[in-house]
């Protein structure tokens, strides 16, 4: 018809949206939506939560000190492989004789590092025998906490203790002769075991299947640890 308007086919009506519908017009703020608020931990979870954690710590503290003691005798033992090859290497280049001595009794003040420390003498002037011809090398050495000496050489020295003093002790130990070659005719064995050593020098927590030798062979010097 004429003056009326011409209703374009792909154009859909609009359908006015009123608030008893539940809708909302164009241009107006859409009503806020409520949400739950969050909820917290209870009393009872969190002694469970406490609980459990607790009894997880229990069980792996005393596995984690188990495997602690075990890794202190192989680290120990390798420690000492390391420092009996550096003494044997220092009398070669030094063309003199070296002792590694170790502290196995608990006279004059030794119970402090009995069956646990070690150390690297050199012998600066003849003859061997005197005490004073031997200085220290360096400061003494101790195993991990968790391993001690089961075992050390039958030979025995007169030496100064701690350091360079005029206190003489005769302690367990060997002598690398300037070729290399222990100052011995038989091969050498310290055995590392698993133990605590106490402050009065005795000896708790032993665990004899956890034990590791170290081998010295008398004709080159050089040592290992049998496993």
């Amino acid at each position: 018809r004429t003056g009326d308007r011409t209703m374009n086919p792909l154009t859909k009506p609009v359908v006015p949206v009123t608030h008893d519908s539940c809708l909302v017009s164009r241009g107006e703020a859409a009503p806020p939506v409520s949400r739950p608020a969050p909820r917290g931990f209870t009393l009872i979870e969190l002694l469970v939560v406490i609980g459990i954690m607790g009894l997880m710590i229990g069980i792996s503290v005393p596995a984690f000190n188990s495997a602690t003691r075990g890794n202190a005798v192989t680290t120990g033992a390798s420690q000492l492989v390391n420092t009996l090859m550096l003494a044997r290497a220092k009398a070669v280049t030094s063309r003199s004789h070296i002792r590694v001595i170790f502290a196995d009794t608990p006279t004059n003040n030794t119970v402090a590092i009995n069956k646990t420390a070690y150390a690297v003498l050199l012998l600066t002037n003849r003859p061997d025998t005197d005490p004073s011809n031997w200085i220290y090398l360096d400061r003494w050495q101790q195993l991990p906490k968790g391993a001690y000496f089961s075992s050390l050489p039958a030979t025995a020295y007169n030496v100064p203790f701690p350091l360079n003093t005029n206190v003489l002790v005769i302690l367990a130990g060997l002598e690398f002769k300037s070729s290399g070659a222990l100052n011995s005719a038989s091969d050498q064995y310290i055995a590392v075991r698993e133990g605590t050593v106490l402050p009065n020098g005795n000896v708790v927590n032993i665990k004899t299947e956890n034990t590791l030798s170290n081998q010295v062979f008398a004709i080159t010097g050089r040592a290992k640890v049998l496993r």
